[in-house]
């Protein structure tokens, strides 16, 4: 159910559907709402994008390979970003709207900087390394799979954003290579990966930041 003017609904098991009249009566009452569950789903979704490009690959079919890597890619990095806003939701809800450093969080456009800026503000004792690298990898990733832009590039060459990524080995791809980045990264190896990184971070935004009633 919707709570009154800050509220945030946390449905963990199903979401239940209001009819346009109701939706209509509570917008003139002032109930708001948010949910903490989309980044479960874009997760789980994640994972199971990550299964099933194993198995193409098995099935040796390389375009339903590289589709099913493409949407582990985007959900992975979709899961990451939606925690973030979901924490903040929950704070506005439970102590009033924003304070100046954590709107500023919410209008960064950069998803990587917006969890530093959290965690400078609300966990400056805990120190980012490698988990914080690879999340920054795979928006990065994200990025260029989510914004195509095709040109000519020498065989081997990786876009530039993504190139120190892949040379530091924290983008696993393709082995052996076809030569052509799209296709090296849209792979069951980059998906599990992908998958792996939402999931590692998540669990621990939410042993950092957790969503209490």
């Amino acid at each position: 159910m919707a709570r009154k003017r800050r509220g945030v609904e946390r449905t963990k098991e199903k979401a239940s559907w209001l009819g346009p009249d109701l939706i209509h009566l509570l917008q003139e009452r002032g109930y708001h709402v948010g949910t903490s569950v989309v980044s479960a789903f874009l997760l789980s979704e994640a994972r199971l994008c990550s299964r099933r490009a194993s198995r193409a690959v098995r099935a040796k079919d390389l375009g339903r390979e590289a589709g099913a890597s493409a949407s582990a890619i985007l959900d992975s990095a979709a899961a990451c970003e939606a925690r973030l806003s979901e924490y903040l939701a929950h704070v506005e809800y439970s102590n009033g709207p924003a304070a100046p450093d954590l709107a500023a969080v919410r209008s960064n456009r950069n998803a990587q900087l917006q969890w530093k800026q959290l965690f400078n503000e609300l966990a400056p004792h805990i120190e980012l390394r490698d988990n914080y690298r690879q999340l920054g990898c795979l928006m990065r990733l994200r990025d260029v799979v989510a914004h195509r832009n095709s040109r000519l590039r020498l065989i081997g060459d990786f876009p530039p954003t993504l190139a120190e990524c892949v040379r530091a080995g924290v983008i696993p791809v393709r082995h052996p290579s076809f030569g052509y980045w799209a296709l090296d990264v849209l792979s069951a190896v980059t998906a599990k990966w992908a998958a792996s990184v939402a999931t590692e971070w998540i669990a621990f935004a939410e042993e950092t930041f957790p969503i209490g009633c």
